[in-house]
């Protein structure tokens, strides 16, 4: 599978699995109403947000098993988010690493108007790359309450960077204004066999 078939196929499931949260999160609300008469408003809201944090647990199972998924079927796919750290690549010079980084609300109001900054890249010995162009889709977000929303997350390496592991720095711009660090895995690019010419 191409990186770019790969990296399309992924977008499409984590949009799909946001979409079918943000519609049973709106379907328990729309029969709010109905209910709060017979269990009373305290008791159902704290059914929904129990069953936010049930769907979101379920959403990361979900992103857990495709990017498991996604290892095993290239090593320049997608790259995998760690507990602390977002690892995009590996990735040839002159080339894109991306990953995806989920963005989780666990507040009862939403986060709005959150828009990303990265980083400069630097790795030990190597010179440092000060702008790599990071593109973030979508640019401008809007966490629910009590939802998570994918952001695909891409660098574009220069064609001059040596091979190694980069890290910098992702900042979410709004919100809580959280910085997580990113590693960036830059390999060189294998030699075309002459057989396959």
């Amino acid at each position: 599978m191409s990186d770019g078939v790969a990296n399309q196929v992924r977008e499409e499931a984590y949009r799909a699995a946001a979409s079918a949260v943000d519609r049973f999160l709106g379907r328990l609300d729309d029969s709010a109403t109905d209910r709060t008469d017979q269990v009373g408003s305290a008791a159902w809201d704290r059914f929904r947000a129990e069953m936010g944090r049930v769907v979101d647990l379920n959403l990361d199972m979900v992103r857990n098993a495709f990017g498991l998924y996604s290892t095993l079927i290239g090593p320049e796919t997608l790259g995998q988010k760690g507990a602390d750290v977002l690892a995009l690549g590996p990735a040839v010079p002159g080339s894109e690493a991306a990953a995806v980084l989920w963005l989780h609300n666990f507040d009862d109001d939403p986060m709005t108007s959150l828009t990303f900054v990265g980083s400069g890249l630097i790795a030990p010995g190597h010179e440092p790359i000060d702008l790599p162009t990071w593109t973030f889709s979508p640019s401008t977000i809007t966490v629910p309450a009590r939802s998570a929303v994918p952001v695909m997350v891409r660098v574009q390496l220069p064609a001059d960077a040596r091979a190694g592991s980069y890290t910098g720095t992702v900042s979410v711009q709004g919100g809580d204004g959280e910085v997580m660090e990113v590693r960036v895995e830059v390999v060189e690019a294998s030699p075309v066999p002459h057989d396959s010419w």
